[in-house]
């Protein structure tokens, strides 16, 4: 394929559907379409893998320092994103984030962040993938660290930040089996 003769965000629609290719959702159809087909390049794609991206350490301290790499790492892989939608605070925010410079609090709103600022962005709803998201939960069970309550307020910041903005489309969550 010649990607010269791609226009940037039909592009971008070619790199999203990457994430969606060995999933069961990639089978799916509605109206006769695959859902691939149907709402491919309609909605922005956050991808979150915490079994391969993220490692639960022995002490709480350990693991946030990893958390927080593992956001820093989020936020720089949509650097070349045009936030001239987002208020003053919200620019300031995103680049303490790429930056790595955020407090535990600003940390357990960074995903929930991220969605509502690519909605403001594209002037779209948001598809979040979130992979193996068991995967914190299973590793800090039956241990003393306190990541298990981090990590939860951290999905309820997500969806309760969407019951008031509404910039969520779709949430697909997988488990390790």
């Amino acid at each position: 394929m010649n990607y010269e003769n791609i226009k940037e965000n039909e592009f971008q629609n070619l790199q999203n559907k990457k994430y969606f290719e060995n999933l069961l959702i990639s089978k799916e159809k509605e109206d006769d379409q695959t859902y691939l087909d149907k709402y491919q390049g309609k909605y922005s794609v956050i991808y979150l893998d915490f079994s391969s991206d993220f490692e639960i350490e022995k002490t709480f301290e350990v693991t946030i320092e990893n958390f927080k790499t593992f956001i820093k790492k989020l936020f720089r892989s949509y650097k070349n994103i045009n936030l001239k939608n987002l208020d003053k605070y919200d620019k300031e925010q995103w680049e303490n984030f790429q930056n790595g410079t955020f407090s535990i609090s600003e940390l357990k709103e960074s995903i929930s962040f991220l969605c509502l600022s690519l909605n403001k962005a594209f002037n779209k709803k948001i598809i979040l993938l979130i992979d193996n998201y068991d995967s914190p939960i299973l590793n800090t069970i039956n241990t003393n660290n306190e990541f298990y309550k981090f990590y939860e307020e951290v999905f309820l910041k997500i969806f309760n930040q969407d019951k008031r903005h509404h910039y969520l489309f779709k949430t697909f969550i997988t488990r390790n089996l």
